[in-house]
């Protein structure tokens, strides 16, 4: 195993080469994995997991998804009290001066938010077929939201709309 600022990370390049040469000799389709990433665009590998995943859920039942809410730590309620964490926001947002700016947070975030802006492997995310990835740590996505605001701000005090990048 290869260590990660996060821990223990997916197995080690050649163990992960061995899990996905075997996938790719199961399937029977040579280099399926280069194929997926680089002859895909995004979108279309999207509609794809979308119809793979569509097909596997009519084949599921309500008994199998009771068993999995049960065993998959990421489907289970949070132990924290939804009303004590309420209060604790109710008093910091009290404290914030008048010109904080609350912002919800979607819970999902693009594709790539932790391992781009971070030293953490994409192995530690839960990426979705929608080219998204869960929220783990909302300070990447604050500060992807802050400089979207920062160029749009420039934007409107110069009075022209310049490409972001």
């Amino acid at each position: 195993m290869t260590d990660s600022p996060a821990g223990s990370s997916f197995p080690d390049i050649a163990g992960r080469n061995r899990i996905i040469g075997r996938i790719e000799r199961d399937a029977g389709v040579p280099n399926l994995t280069d194929v997926l990433v680089d002859r895909l665009a995004p979108t279309d590998l999207q509609s794809l997991l979308l119809e793979v995943y569509r097909r596997r859920a009519t084949k599921r039942d309500p008994k199998e998804l009771i068993k999995d809410h049960i065993s998959n730590r990421f489907t289970r309620p949070s132990t924290a009290s939804p009303t004590r964490l309420l209060e604790w926001d109710r008093i910091a947002f009290s404290l914030l001066p008048k010109v904080f700016q609350p912002v919800e947070l979607s819970p999902v975030c693009p594709l790539g938010t932790v391992s781009v802006l971070s030293p953490i492997s994409q192995d530690w995310t839960v990426s979705t077929i929608r080219n998204t990835e869960v929220v783990a740590d909302s300070t990447n996505v604050l500060a992807i939201e802050c400089a979207v605001r920062r160029h749009e701000q420039k934007n409107l005090s110069s009075g022209k709309a310049a490409p972001f990048i």
